[in-house]
C-alpha cells in the first residue's frame, strides 16, 4: 500500500548544500493520520490513470523514504488538494500535477514542467502573503545542480513566481513584521558562498539583503526559529576542515542580515559539527558544542568520549549552558545529564562496552550504561535494564529510577 502524507500547515524549511558530507535535519511538519484505504486507492487509481508509461514517481530526496503523494489544503478552504511529481523516462521530463476532489472523485486541475532528474525538496508555504500555501519545488540534475521554483496554484490555474539557484532554502518571517521571508542560501565551495533573503511585494520577489559568507565551508546544517527570547534567526553550522567546525547566527534586522555577533565563531569553535536545534523544547534553538570530559584533554579526537553541550545564545551574556548529554552513535543511545553534574562528573570507559559517569574529585560511581548483545543477554542479579534494540540491552548496574529516566535510544 502507497503511503499518503497528510500536511495540515505551513512549514518551515532546511537548506541543502552543495558539497561536502550532509547531515540533513528534516523539516518539521503537522501530519494528520490518512484517509481511509478505499479513498487512497482511489486517488492512486486517478493519478495511475493520467501517467504516461515509463513515468517514475518521485518523493523528495530530502524527506527520505516518503510518500509521493502529498495531500495538502493549498487555498485553505478545508478541502485537501493532492500534489504529485513524477519523471517521464522516455522523454526526461520532470512532471508535477495538482489534484482536485470533486464529489468524491480525484482529477487532474493544473501540470507543473520541471528541470532536472529529481524532485530534492517540495515544501509547502505562504510565502505572497495571501494566507494560501504554494509550492515550493526544488529541482536536481545531481549534487551540483539544483534549482528552486515555487508555483502559486488556484482552481484551474497555476502560475509560476520565481525561480533561482540554491543549496539551501527556509521560509520563515526573520524580522517578525507578519510576513515570511525566502532565505536561499548559494554555495559554491571555494569561489563563493551567499544568503538572500527575498520578499514577495507588488506581484514578484525582491531581494532585502545579500550577505557573504565563509566559501570554504560546508554547511551542514540549517535552521531558522527563535535565538533568544524575542529574537528570530538564522543558524547554520558549518564544517570548515577534518577537525574543525563552528556555528553562525544571522538576524534579519530592518530588512538587513547581519551576524549576531562578531565573536559567534570563536565562542562556537568545535570539533565537529554538532546540529543546533532545540533540545530542550522550549521555542529557542540551542547551539551544540563537543566538550572533552575531565582527564581526556590529551586524548586523540577518534578516542574522546565527548559531551555534547548545548547553549542558548544570549545577546550581551554569549552562551548559557542549557543541556548536556553523552551520545553514542554507534550503538544508539543517548544519556541525558542532570543538571546538578555540570562539572562535577567525568566519563571513564573501561571497554567498549561500558561507559562510567563518576565524580572528579573521588571518582566515586554515579551511574554507568552497559552494553550487552542481544544474543549473549541474560539477566543478572543486580542489574537494570534501560532499554534494548535489535543488537543490544542496556543495563546499569545503579539502583536509582531517577537516573534511569535520562537513558533514551535514538
Amino acid at each position: 500500500m502507497l503511503k499518503i502524507m497528510k500536511i495540515t500547515c505551513p512549514l518551515l524549511f532546511l537548506l541543502y548544500i552543495l558539497s561536502g558530507c550532509n547531515v540533513l535535519e528534516s523539516p518539521t511538519t503537522l501530519i494528520k493520520p490518512p484517509k481511509l484505504e478505499e479513498d487512497q486507492s482511489i486517488l492512486v487509481n486517478a493519478v495511475q490513470a493520467v501517467l504516461p508509461s515509463g513515468a517514475k514517481l518521485l518523493s523528495p530526496v530530502e524527506k527520505g523514504d516518503s510518500s509521493p503523494y502529498s495531500l495538502i489544503d493549498l487555498d485553505q478552504d478545508d478541502i485537501d488538494e493532492a500534489v504529485v511529481f513524477y519523471y517521464d523516462l522516455k522523454t526526461y521530463e520532470l512532471i508535477g500535477l495538482v489534484f482536485i476532489e470533486v464529489k468524491g472523485t480525484w482529477r487532474l486541475d493544473q501540470t507543473i514542467s520541471g528541470f532536472g532528474i529529481e524532485l530534492y525538496d517540495l515544501q509547502f508555504a505562504d510565502v505572497t502573503g495571501d494566507h494560501n500555501l504554494e509550492i515550493i519545488a526544488g529541482y536536481a540534475n545531481g549534487v551540483l545542480e539544483k534549482g528552486l521554483n515555487i508555483y502559486h496554484w488556484q482552481k484551474g490555474n497555476i502560475q509560476p513566481l520565481f525561480d533561482t539557484a540554491y543549496s539551501k532554502f527556509i521560509v520563515d518571517d526573520l524580522n517578525q513584521d507578519g510576513l515570511n521571508e525566502l532565505t536561499v542560501l548559494l554555495v559554491n565551495r571555494g569561489v563563493s558562498a551567499e544568503v538572500t533573503s527575498y520578499l514577495y511585494k507588488q506581484n514578484g520577489f525582491i531581494a532585502l539583503d545579500q550577505m557573504l559568507l565563509d566559501e570554504f565551508g560546508s554547511y551542514e546544517n540549517v535552521i531558522s526559529g527563535f535565538v533568544t527570547n524575542d529574537k528570530k534567526g538564522l543558524v547554520l553550522d558549518i564544517q570548515v576542515g577534518a577537525h574543525a567546525a563552528y556555528t553562525e547566527v544571522l538576524l534579519l534586522e530592518q530588512n538587513q542580515l547581519q551576524k549576531a555577533s562578531e565573536e559567534m565563531e570563536n565562542i562556537t569553535w568545535k570539533e565537529y559539527p554538532v546540529n543546533s536545534e532545540d533540545v530542550d523544547m522550549d521555542g529557542i534553538i540551542e547551539i551544540g558544542k563537543l566538550i572533552p570530559p575531565v582527564g581526556f584533554e590529551d586524548e586523540s579526537y577518534a578516542s574522546t568520549p565527548y559531551i555534547t553541550s548545548y547553549y542558548q545564545w544570549y545577546v550581551k551574556d554569549g552562551l548559557e549552558l542549557k543541556v548536556q548529554r553523552f551520545y553514542e552513535y554507534q550503538k544508539g543511545f543517548y544519556f541525558e545529564f542532570p543538571m546538578k553534574w555540570n562539572d562535577l562528573l567525568t566519563i571513564e570507559n573501561s571497554n567498549e562496552n561500558e561507559f562510567s559517569f563518576i565524580t572528579i574529585d573521588e571518582g566515586k560511581l554515579v551511574f554507568n550504561v552497559i552494553s550487552v548483545p542481544v544474543e549473549e543477554w541474560e539477566p543478572e542479579e543486580n542489574t537494570y535494564e534501560l532499554g534494548r534494540n535489535h543488537e543490544y540491552v542496556f543495563i546499569t548496574t545503579v539502583n536509582n529510577a531517577e537516573l534511569r529516566t535520562y537513558f533514551h535510544l535514538q
